[in-house]
C-alpha cells in the first residue's frame, strides 16, 4: 500500500534546522493596514477605470440660501447650486516575481522520487522557503508602491501631488526650522497642526490615519514633549550650567502609538519598519527602511465602497483606494524542457489618490 506524503513526512519531524536572519519575513511591512479590507476595492478583474469624486462643496453649501429670512407662502423654494463632479482615472500595476532553480539542484521529488521520510523533509523545507521567499518578494514590492503613493517616486517627495506636502524640512515652514529629528522640537504642536490642516481640509470631519517611518519614529520616541520631560539644567562642580538629560531615553513603539493616538483627531497609528537591501547584485550591501525619515497623515482606511441600487458604487470621503484587479497565488512549474523549475507569483494592483487635500506628507532632514 502506498504511503501519503503525510504519513512519509510527519509535521512533528525535524530535518536540517536553518537559521533565518529575516524572522518572520512579515514584520514591519504595512501596506495592507493602509486601506482596510472595507476600503479595498476589488475591481472584478477591470484593470482600469474612473473613478467618479463628488463635489463637497455642492453638500456643504446646502441649505446656505435664503438663511435671514423664512418663505412666503407661494414663494419660489430657495435653489441649491450645482457644482461639477470629478474623476480619477486608476490603472492597475501588474507586479510578478520569479525564483528558477536548476532540477538537479532541488530535492529528489523532481528528479528522483521520494525514497525516504528525510528526503521528504527535505523537499518540504524547500518548498516552504521558496512559497516564503516569493511571498516576501510580493509583499515588499507593495510596501515600496504604498511608500511612494505617500512619500513619492523617489521617497523625497518628488511627484507627489498631495496639496499640503513639505518635501523639504518637517518644521521649515511652519515652526521655524525645528525638526522633529531634534529631541527639544515642539512634537505636539508640529503634529497638531498638521493634522489641523487635513481636518480642515476634509470638511472638519472624521478619523485620521498617521503613517511613521521607522526612522521618525525613533526621533519622535526621544522627543522630550512625548517623553513629558522638560530640559532643566544643573550646576556642575565648575559651576557651569549643562543640560540635566544630555541624551535622552527611547520609549518603545506601543507607548509612543498610544501617545500620539488623539492628536488632531488620529485614531490610527502605523509604525512602518521594513526594510531592504537597496544594492544590487555584485554591489556593496546597503539595507535600510523601505519608508524614509516622514511621516504622513491622511483620511484613509474607511472609504467603505457600497452598492447603490443603481449598481454606482459609492466610497466615504478618503485620500487614497487600492485597485485589487487580480492576485494569484504562489505558483510553481517546470520550464518547457523541464530543467529548472519556477516558482512566481502575480498581483494587479495599485494605490491611487483620490483627493488631493486629505493627505499631509512631513518629511525631516
Amino acid at each position: 500500500m502506498a504511503l501519503t506524503y503525510a504519513q512519509i513526512a510527519p509535521a512533528q519531524l525535524l530535518q536540517n534546522m536553518a537559521h533565518d536572519p529575516v524572522p518572520g519575513g512579515e514584520q514591519g511591512f504595512i501596506a495592507d493596514q493602509l486601506f482596510d479590507a472595507a476600503s479595498t476595492l476589488d475591481t472584478g478583474g477591470l484593470q482600469t477605470g474612473t473613478l467618479r469624486t463628488l463635489s463637497a462643496r455642492e453638500k456643504l453649501q446646502a441649505g446656505m440660501e435664503g438663511l435671514t429670512t423664512g418663505l412666503a407662502n407661494g414663494a419660489r423654494r430657495n435653489r441649491i447650486q450645482s457644482f461639477a463632479s470629478g474623476t480619477v482615472p486608476w490603472a492597475t500595476q501588474r507586479i510578478g516575481h520569479q525564483k528558477d532553480d536548476a532540477v538537479g539542484d532541488v530535492p529528489n521529488l523532481y528528479n528522483q522520487g521520494i525514497t525516504s521520510a528525510a528526503e521528504a523533509a527535505r523537499q518540504r523545507n524547500y518548498e516552504v522557503q521558496r512559497a516564503e521567499l516569493i511571498r516576501m518578494a510580493m509583499t515588499r514590492k507593495k510596501e515600496f508602491m504604498a511608500a511612494r503613493y505617500m512619500f513619492g517616486t523617489d521617497l523625497a517627495g518628488t511627484g507627489l501631488g498631495f496639496t499640503n506636502a513639505n518635501t523639504t524640512t518637517a518644521g521649515a515652514a511652519l515652526f521655524g526650522g525645528a525638526l522633529l529629528s531634534v529631541s527639544t522640537s515642539p512634537a505636539y504642536e508640529m503634529i497638531t497642526a498638521v493634522a489641523d490642516a487635513v481636518q480642515d481640509s476634509t470638511e472638519g470631519y472624521g478619523d485620521l490615519t498617521m503613517v511613521i517611518g521607522q526612522a521618525m519614529a525613533r526621533s519622535l520616541s526621544r522627543n522630550r514633549q512625548i517623553l513629558g520631560i522638560s530640559d532643566n539644567t544643573i550646576a556642575t562642580a565648575n559651576g557651569t550650567a549643562t543640560s540635566a538629560i544630555a541624551s535622552p531615553v527611547r520609549i518603545n513603539e506601543n507607548l509612543l502609538i498610544n501617545r500620539l493616538l488623539g492628536i488632531g483627531n488620529i485614531s490610527r497609528v502605523i509604525i512602518a519598519s521594513a526594510r531592504a537591501e537597496f544594492s544590487l547584485t555584485g554591489t556593496a550591501t546597503a539595507t535600510n527602511f523601505i519608508m524614509p525619515n516622514a511621516f504622513h497623515i491622511a483620511k484613509m482606511g474607511n472609504a467603505m465602497p457600497t452598492m447603490g441600487t443603481n449598481g454606482l458604487v459609492e466610497l466615504k470621503a478618503t485620500a487614497g483606494m487600492k485597485f485589487l484587479a487580480r492576485e494569484n497565488p504562489v505558483t510553481q512549474k517546470f520550464n518547457d524542457d523541464d530543467t529548472v523549475l519556477q516558482w512566481y507569483a502575480d498581483a494587479w494592483l495599485d494605490y491611487v489618490m483620490v483627493d488631493a487635500n486629505y493627505g499631509f506628507s512631513m518629511f525631516d532632514a
